[in-house]
């Protein structure tokens, strides 16, 4: 069940006097640790024309209890709260809860740089774009330094539609979307199957409609990384993304080499995944699914379906005979030549010292 805890009134009420040009959706789910960050960002924008709304998937810490807290000092923030159902239903109630001519998202992890709403507004509407997007950069305790790495410039729906088929190119933290073409091509994925790639489904059937997008290399915003992300869990992210592939393959102007290339990219990593958890009965199932989805699929080597069938029986022993082999070499081959090694050091620094 949904329920709506709408912002008390403040004595600082920032509320714009018009009303809100941007509606800023947020899903959150146990996002305590870092909500309150992603929330001063919005409050952060130099352009003040916004609503935020908060929708609590049924978080078990404080996450909502830190949303209150902030809708007390701004009157622009709402809390929604409903019981747990996916990050898609999740996105979309805060959607349906609001009427601003443009949609912004930003996760409870994430960051926004104070000049993303005014860089963006300016773009659409001097372009006459339906999307904006911009880079990202990467940060956390072990986040590499780099950028992700976005197209830029003007692109038509057949455009972006091709360059999206290889990999998602627009993180939706970044994105600014025009709400009369979500009403028009339909809201946000809430299947399950497609959790986590949920956005990707919507860009390239944004892109099917003929949408206008707009990207720039501008970092407008800032991505999160750290161990309790969503976009972690590698297997359910592979296999949503192949779902949404599934979904778009049969697309007018799809590049078949494109096609078969980004298939075999995602079986493969699939099957890695899938072999390190010993999933073997997952992977059997996966191999069939692509020789169907792929005709003229290549295997890695000849005997990749036969090895795929035995290989629950193999495993244990092979890592039995590969464990003491290992051994036996680091004992017998290893360990001597290290010692070999030292001895012939020492009496080389001894003939120096001479």
């Amino acid at each position: 069940m949904t329920s709506i805890v709408p912002a008390p009134k403040s004595d600082n009420d920032l509320r714009p006097a018009s009303e809100p040009k941007v509606a800023v959706v947020m899903p959150a789910f146990n996002g305590e640790r870092y909500v309150e960050d992603a929330i001063e960002s919005v409050r952060a924008q130099t352009f003040a024309g916004w609503e935020l709304v908060v929708v609590d998937d049924g978080s078990r810490d404080r996450t909502a209890d830190i949303v209150r807290w902030r809708a007390r000092e701004d009157s622009r923030i709402r809390l929604i709260q409903h019981t747990n159902a996916g990050q898609g239903r999740t996105r979309n109630v805060g959607i349906s809860a609001s009427a601003a001519p443009w949609i912004g998202f930003i996760d409870q992890d994430d960051l926004w740089e104070p000049h993303k709403l005014e860089r963006q507004l300016r773009i659409v509407e001097e372009g006459q774009a339906d999307v904006a997007f911009s880079d990202a950069r990467l940060f956390g305790p072990r986040a590499p330094r780099f950028r992700l790495g976005t197209p830029v410039g003007r692109f038509d729906g057949a455009a972006m539609h091709a360059l999206l088929i290889p990999r998602n190119r627009i993180p939706i933290l970044s994105s600014l979307v025009s709400r009369a073409l979500l009403a028009r091509v339909g809201y946000i994925e809430e299947s399950l199957t497609f959790q986590n790639c949920d956005d990707y489904d919507l860009w390239l059937r944004l892109a099917d409609a003929g949408a206008s997008f707009v990207g720039t290399d501008e970092c407008l915003v800032q991505y999160r990384m750290h161990s309790e992300q969503a976009s972690k869990n590698t297997i359910p992210m592979l296999t949503a993304e192949l779902a949404v592939i599934h979904r778009h393959a049969g697309c007018p102007g799809v590049d078949r080499a494109t096609l078969v290339d980004r298939y075999q990219q995602l079986y493969r990593d699939l099957s890695d995944q899938l072999v390190a958890v010993r999933d073997f009965v997952q992977l059997n199932l996966r191999t069939a699914e692509c020789r169907r989805v792929i005709s003229g699929w290549s295997p890695l080597f000849p005997w990749e379906e036969p090895l795929a069938a035995v290989a629950p029986f193999l495993y244990p022993p092979v890592r039995r005979v590969a464990r003491r082999a290992c051994v036996s070499a680091r004992y017998r081959v290893i360990d001597p030549l290290r010692r070999l090694g030292a001895a012939v050091s020492s009496a080389a620094r001894s003939r120096l010292r001479q």
